[in-house]
């Protein structure tokens, strides 16, 4: 006795079936790699420093959106993290903060009002800043003294690539600088940025700016290259 085997379709059937499975599958995979590619692209704008490596540096004003006298302690830390704290102690206290492995510093001073509710100085803020803002409102509300940005070891290396409100950059000759009109003597409070490692060479310009220059190995004869510039309210 012949057994018949029932067939689910026709041949032409099974074909289409299997075309339409490729066509889904392959559907599929254009999917998940537009979603990767989504993924991809929206992590890569999650930082919050980005913007701030083109934004213009305007001489005593700021940062793009981090403006001297306006923009507060509490405020960065809840946009940007914090990545490295160092308490400031000279004539006057404060916390800066460093960015993009120091290339990015950020300087508030303390109010002496403040500092005397402060039972145990600014040092815990190193180990905990939230904690430490949470536990003391008015360091949270101080506002941005100075800022200052650097080079990194190349200008590709550079963390910062926009220019300051006359057009001068990291990297350019000194001549850069003269743009911003009138040198001065320079702040006399304290300004972010602040190290030994600075070039030696600096001029300050009316405006509330500073730039830090040396001699560079190819940058020809008598020139020199800015490597820090900084920014602080308008003598």
């Amino acid at each position: 006795m012949h057994v018949l085997k029932r067939q689910t379709g026709s041949k032409g059937e099974r074909v289409r079936g299997a075309q339409t499975s490729g066509f889904a599958r392959t559907q599929a995979l254009a999917l998940i790699s537009s979603l990767v590619l989504a993924c991809g692209a929206v992590e890569e704008q999650k930082s919050p420093l980005s913007p701030y490596a083109s934004a213009t540096l305007t001489a005593g004003v700021g940062l793009g959106d981090l403006e001297l006298g306006r923009t507060t302690l509490g405020s960065v830390v809840q946009r940007l993290g914090v990545e490295t704290v160092t308490p400031l102690a000279s004539e006057q206290v404060g916390l800066e903060l460093f960015y993009e492995h120091g290339q990015l510093a950020l300087l508030f001073l303390i109010e002496p009002s403040c500092l005397d509710k402060l039972k145990t100085g600014l040092r815990p803020a190193a180990a905990n800043m939230n904690a430490f803002l949470a536990r003391n409102p008015c360091v949270r509300e101080a506002t941005l003294a100075s800022l200052s940005v650097r080079s990194g070891k190349s200008v590709d290396e550079s963390f910062y690539k926009g220019a300051t409100d006359a057009g001068a950059k990291l990297w350019d000759p000194i001549e850069a600088a003269s743009k911003h009109g009138e040198s001065c003597a320079g702040p006399k409070a304290p300004i972010a940025g602040l190290n030994l490692d600075n070039p030696e060479n600096e001029v300050h310009f009316k405006p509330g700016i500073t730039f830090y220059h040396r001699a560079l190995e190819g940058a020809g004869p008598g020139q020199t290259r800015i490597q820090r510039i900084t920014i602080y309210p308008k003598p």
